[in-house]
């Protein structure tokens, strides 16, 4: 079993979102939406140095200020870049193992990042451990983690511009070049027709309420909260049943 480095969990964000444009400042129970991921992924113990990586656009110049006025680490790269982006995010904090997440996941879970990571840590030189190889979760749960080198030997490749703007999809597609392995829902979270991610009004509209039911009396509340209050009220869930995914390369997560 090999030792990795520091733990860095890189949240992908910017304001010139297509389908639902600054959703990321969007106020959820009185917080932009990027500050309750930031404050959700901080809460994982795998996890020594929380990063958002945003383009160097002056568009997205709101979440630098964001993140400087609230003491977060923020890297600004290139906007179709983001491999590279990326990468200059993890070596500005020296971290060794790059941990993706994005911001429109504000359900996003501290042990479910503590699962894929300690997977990750439990392998012998892995590459790249995610729980989207096959989807299981809920959508909105999503969490990969791949090694900084291995990331860094993809960027010198001469690579089609989707495999810099989808960062981890040069490996998902050319698997057998690489050490990897997926990690599964339990059965009792195993909803991966739900979708807890924010792509359109109707998804802001969906965790925004759950937010409203949860958050009050738990701001630490897990996915097993979340699924419990949707089992009570299953009308919550036709909130954003309809809302289609966005068409994407290998049904991979879109550009931030």
């Amino acid at each position: 079993m090999t030792t990795q480095g520091l733990t860095a969990a890189i949240i992908q964000a910017r304001m010139s979102s297509s389908r639902l444009p600054s959703k990321v400042l969007l106020p959820i129970s009185g917080k932009p939406m990027l500050l309750q991921v930031v404050e959700r992924v901080k809460r994982a113990d795998s996890i020594d140095q929380v990063v958002v990586a945003t383009s160097n656009e002056g568009s997205d110049d709101s979440l630098e200020a964001l993140c400087m006025e609230h003491d977060i680490k923020i890297f600004r790269g290139s906007l179709e870049d983001v491999l590279s982006r990326y990468i200059g995010a993890a070596d500005s904090v020296g971290a060794s193992t790059v941990v993706r997440i994005t911001a429109d996941c504000p359900l996003t879970d501290c042990r479910i990042i503590d699962k894929v990571v300690d997977t990750f840590k439990s392998m012998r030189e892995p590459d790249y451990v995610s729980n989207v190889l096959t989807y299981t979760y809920p959508r909105g749960l999503d969490c990969e983690v791949a090694s900084l080198a291995v990331l860094k030997n993809i960027c010198q490749m001469k690579l089609q511009a989707r495999h810099r703007e989808h960062v981890t999809l040069f490996i998902r597609e050319n698997l057998d070049q690489f050490v990897t392995y997926n990690v599964t829902a339990e059965d009792e979270m195993s909803f991966p027709q739900w979708r807890w991610c924010v792509d359109e009004a109707k998804d802001f509209e969906f965790v925004s309420l759950i937010f409203q039911e949860l958050y009050p009396t738990k701001p630490n509340f897990s996915c097993f909260d979340v699924r419990n209050l949707l089992l009570a009220k299953p009308e919550l869930v036709q909130i954003n049943e309809l809302v289609t995914q966005k068409s994407r390369p290998h049904d991979l997560q879109y550009v931030f």
